[in-house]
């Protein structure tokens, strides 16, 4: 079995881990082949069964003739590898050693992690040798819990507390009591023990898309591009009208009606004279003149490119983006041994399991309980796209 090594800010700390302690029934009674035969069916068994989990967030230690293995993130983690292993058995009927293979036992309790005189990995703690004494008071094949790790894992949703059967008090061999849960739910709650492992493989499922490519941002690009095609096409006609209209302008002088066919001017007031009116007419703008002699229909062209003009303004404003949303800020938490985390009077889960929320720019009341402790509040002032942590112990 591999032999994880810890990180060292992991070693010499106090963490509050649910343990799964395995035993392998009939092992010390097997020859030596027959173990090195079992060794090598419960490493491969029990490797599948954990792969879900993240190797940060567990510890396995090689026991010799079973294992422990300690999961530093969700709670839910233990007992899902235990059913998971539970299952792999049954369904493979493994026929080595005694009926059911192994035995299990799970806690929640405090432990360190340590290296031992060779080097490799260890765990220390109530946590362990709480795991181990419930791990004994199981049959083959059965899946024992203390009730610390009920009383936790039962918070998590009322579905779980339906899987366990009371079990009563047990006294290990140092004459410490020990109240213990077995999982065996009914046969009518069979599916739901499928539904709730199937949640924890969901879990674990990374996404894969683009951290930069945002649904938000993927989702306005299609629209982006829809927008700026009818600009596009608004400002085309806009300026081959105008060509148009400046072509008809300039480039057909000679179309025009002779002089002697246009209408004779109005006669000029009496109050000027005519040399006053000439240094008038000269003294005119060339774009006047021009307009001045332009066919029948010029104002109707210039209408229309004025229209055509405003639409395309109007056209590309509407084809300007939106400015994107704020990106929410990240709260990391770090909570002992676990607490019910509230935002501005909504609850958000438990932390542990929880280790972030994703909060919008802006002020928010974080309240953190757990059970009669004077609770945590603190008032963050969250900024777009950084990282706040909360970090309590009660």
């Amino acid at each position: 079995m591999n032999d994880d090594a810890p990180s060292l800010k992991q070693l010499n700390r106090t963490f509050i881990g649910s343990v799964l302690f395995i035993d392998i029934v009939g092992y010390s009674t097997r020859t030596v082949p027959d173990q090195l035969e079992m060794k090598e069916l419960f490493n491969a068994l029990l490797a599948e069964a954990v792969q879900n989990v993240a190797p940060g967030d567990r510890i396995m230690v090689d026991t010799g003739d079973g294992a422990g293995i300690a999961f530093l993130g969700d709670p839910e983690d233990a007992l899902f590898a235990a059913l998971s292993l539970r299952d792999a058995i049954e369904a493979g009927r493994v026929t080595l050693g005694e009926p059911g293979f192994v035995r299990m036992g799970i806690n929640l309790g405090p432990l360190k992690i340590v290296r031992d005189i060779n080097g490799h990995t260890n765990m220390i703690g109530d946590g362990v040798n709480d795991a181990q004494r419930v791990m004994s008071f199981s049959e083959p094949g059965q899946v024992m819990v203390s009730h610390s790790y009920f009383d936790i894992i039962s918070r998590f949703s009322r579905d779980y507390a339906k899987l366990f059967v009371y079990e009563g008090t047990r006294q290990d061999k140092h004459v410490r009591e020990h109240e213990v849960y077995r999982f065996g739910p009914p046969k009518e709650d069979q599916t739901l023990a499928d539904k709730l492992r199937d949640r924890s493989r969901a879990r674990h499922v990374v996404d894969s898309a683009p951290a930069e490519a945002t649904p938000a941002v993927q989702a306005a690009a299609p629209a982006r591009s829809g927008a700026l095609r009818p600009g596009l096409i608004a400002t085309a006609i806009g300026a081959a009208t105008l060509v148009g209209a400046v072509w008809s302008w300039t480039s057909k002088p000679e179309a025009s009606p002779p002089a002697a066919a246009v209408a004779p001017a109005p006669p000029a007031p009496e109050t000027v004279a005519p040399k006053t009116a000439a240094k008038a007419e000269a003294s005119r703008p060339a774009d006047v003149k021009l307009a001045a002699r332009q066919p029948e229909g010029a104002a109707e062209k210039a209408s229309a490119t004025v229209s055509a003009s405003a639409s395309t303004d109007a056209a590309d404003k509407a084809a300007k983006p939106a400015e994107p949303p704020a990106k929410p800020g990240t709260v990391r938490l770090a909570v002992q041994p676990w607490g019910e985390v509230y935002v501005d009077g909504a609850k958000r889960g438990v932390s542990p399991p929880m280790k972030s929320l994703s909060l919008a720019p802006g002020k928010h009341r974080i309240e953190i309980r757990n059970g009669e402790f004077a609770p945590y509040k603190e008032t963050l002032d969250i900024k777009s796209g950084t990282e706040t942590t909360v970090q309590y112990v009660f």
